[in-house]
């Protein structure tokens, strides 16, 4: 999996997901994991909660914006 810098308006927080944090070893957070589980067989212990957003790009972006946000994340990956 690749993680993407994404810089936008927050437009909406959906409902809580729940999900069971690890499945075999495997950290499950920012991935989609389907498993055919009974609910009874689900430790509630492991649950964790995550709030989707819906973002959406900030309208009347401007150039000069743009460039100012790439000079920031460059000098912060040169000091990382």
């Amino acid at each position: 999996p690749v993680m993407v810098r994404f810089i936008g308006m927050v437009q909406d927080m959906l409902n809580p997901e729940y999900y069971v944090g690890e499945v075999n070893g495997l950290h499950i957070k920012y991935r989609d994991y389907h498993a055919a589980m009974d609910e009874d067989d689900i430790d509630s212990s492991i649950l964790q909660e995550r709030h989707p957003l819906v973002i959406v790009p900030i309208p009347s972006c401007s150039q000069w914006f743009n460039n100012t946000i790439v000079q920031q994340t460059a000098t912060n990956r040169g000091a990382a």
